[in-house]
């Protein structure tokens, strides 16, 4: 009897097969969010990975897409260190095939692909219930998950405050480029799973990791001659996308109640199912000292460019840094941090230090 299903590596004639599947399972949660990468997959992987690798599970009997895994490499800081690392996502089953061998079968291939002694990461939504409980239980094949942070990420909304505005917050130039590199490979270093920036190449524009990014998104804080804080700003609109696909009871009942209050008294609205959330990414943002009075100059700088936009900033759940984000109106949204590993704890081999959530690269 001939096999019916196959697992292979993906490739540019499956995009619309994956952009559906992506759409098809949503992240669950009090908001169920569908994680779009229109019009190119592929084109949005190559932010986040430096090494892409994307697996899909196709059903050959009715010749269709019925899962899907990513977990490329990425180089990023780890005790210090530059390694290159995989970051397992975009796990999605259809929801005709949940319930069946698919997760099964496609943890095999990775434990084949990533082998005893290779360890990885992910992040998870913390109200997303199902793959909590997934991954607490060793469901389907699935390696040992290792809580090892918690993330919150800020959508910030971004009125004019009255608070202290500094003179010395400019957009970023060419010449700045050594000083903002030194900062963040300085700053970045002593955090973990912070990715590896090369402004040169950003600055370049030809580095499909930067795409829709120019070094003129960049604002600096300069203090007695030195760049002491720096944030990119990055609109990620035109290759990836957020969108809400429904609520949970509770929320939906509610939901026009706190959008009126956002409206009155300035926030981050809600929008209705089947709409996308705008906004941009903080990126890179980099303060010497890990201090939030820098931090909150550059947001007070940002609230008068970006005047009634939304700010998206993710962070360590124990970083300082959240401190400067005290002033602002915003939405807070949870996630959890695991190493994964088929072969023991990989915690062990990690120094106790703050990790960095680069969002906008997941």
């Amino acid at each position: 009897m001939n096999q019916q299903w196959a697992i292979r590596a993906a490739t540019e004639r499956d995009n619309d097969s994956i952009l559906d599947i992506l759409e098809a399972a949503p992240q669950m949660g009090v908001v169920q969010l569908a994680f779009e990468r229109r019009p190119s997959y592929f084109n949005a992987l190559l932010v986040s990975h430096d090494e892409p690798e994307v697996y899909v599970y196709e059903d050959l009997e009715k010749q269709r897409i019925a899962g899907m895994f990513s977990c490329g490499k990425r180089d990023m800081y780890i005790n210090g260190k530059i390694t290159s690392l995989r970051y397992t996502g975009d796990l999605r089953i259809h929801p005709k095939y949940q319930g069946t061998r698919v997760l099964f079968r496609m943890a095999k291939v990775l434990k084949n692909l990533s082998g005893e002694q290779e360890w990885m990461h992910t992040v998870i939504l913390s109200d997303n219930a199902k793959s909590m409980h997934a991954v607490s239980t060793g469901r389907g094949g699935l390696p040992d998950y290792y809580h090892q942070a918690s993330f919150v990420t800020h959508s910030l909304f971004l009125k004019a405050k009255k608070l202290p505005l500094s003179d010395q917050v400019r957009g970023a130039k060419e010449s700045d480029i050594p000083a903002m590199q030194a900062l963040y490979n300085e700053e970045q270093s002593r955090k973990q799973f912070a990715p590896l920036l090369d402004l040169q190449a950003l600055h370049q524009g030809n580095d499909p990791h930067y795409r829709g990014l120019a070094l003129d998104h960049f604002i600096v804080l300069e203090e007695a001659g030195e760049i002491t804080a720096m944030m990119g700003l990055w609109d990620q609109e035109s290759f990836k996308q957020t969108r809400v696909t429904g609520y949970h009871w509770s929320f939906a009942l509610s939901r026009h109640l706190y959008n009126l209050w956002a409206k009155l008294f300035g926030g981050f609205t809600i929008p209705p199912k089947g709409e996308t959330l705008h906004y941009r990414y903080a990126y890179a943002t980099t303060c010497k000292g890990n201090s939030a009075k820098r931090l909150g100059a550059l947001l007070s700088a940002v609230s008068q460019q970006c005047k009634g936009e939304v700010l998206t900033l993710g962070l360590d759940k124990k970083d300082p840094l959240n401190q400067a984000t005290k002033h602002w109106r915003k939405h807070t949204l949870g996630s959890e941090h695991f190493v994964t590993s088929y072969q023991g704890d990989p915690r062990e081999q990690l120094d106790e230090c703050l990790v960095h959530p680069e969002i906008a690269r997941l």
